[in-house]
């Protein structure tokens, strides 16, 4: 009986152990997550920092951020399709770069999807 409690006492040390090593790798996924996203999804000091940079394909980098922010105003539901064109307007002004026109003509829903659905 005494060598089951020790053996019991060991896999529970263990276990406990285990647990920990979980707890803290789970910590560091979650920051890796952030990380991620943030290179999916770059935020809008990215593209200062790209104009910044000079970076010869800030026009693709702004037209893409430009278009996920618009997708997410459509699937949300929210139509604020003129707070994102002014929220990229003058990061387009600063990069030098006119803003496309594909945009402009964005009002509603339908008018997204007969752009980039259709």
């Amino acid at each position: 009986m005494e060598t089951f409690f020790g053996l019991l006492g060991i896999v529970m040390l263990v276990f406990g152990i285990l647990q920990i090593i979980l707890f803290f790798k789970v910590w560091r996924m979650t920051n890796d997550i952030h990380i991620i996203k943030k290179h999916i999804h770059p935020d809008k000091n990215y593209a200062i920092r790209e104009i910044n940079k000079n970076n010869p394909n800030i026009e693709g980098i702004l037209f893409d951020m430009l278009y996920e922010d618009m997708d997410k105003a459509v699937m949300d539901g929210r139509g604020e399709y003129e707070f994102v064109r002014e929220n990229y307007r003058p990061l387009y002004k600063k990069a030098g770069i006119v803003f496309p026109a594909v945009f402009e003509n964005i009002n509603s829903d339908s008018d997204w999807y007969n752009v980039f659905v259709k």
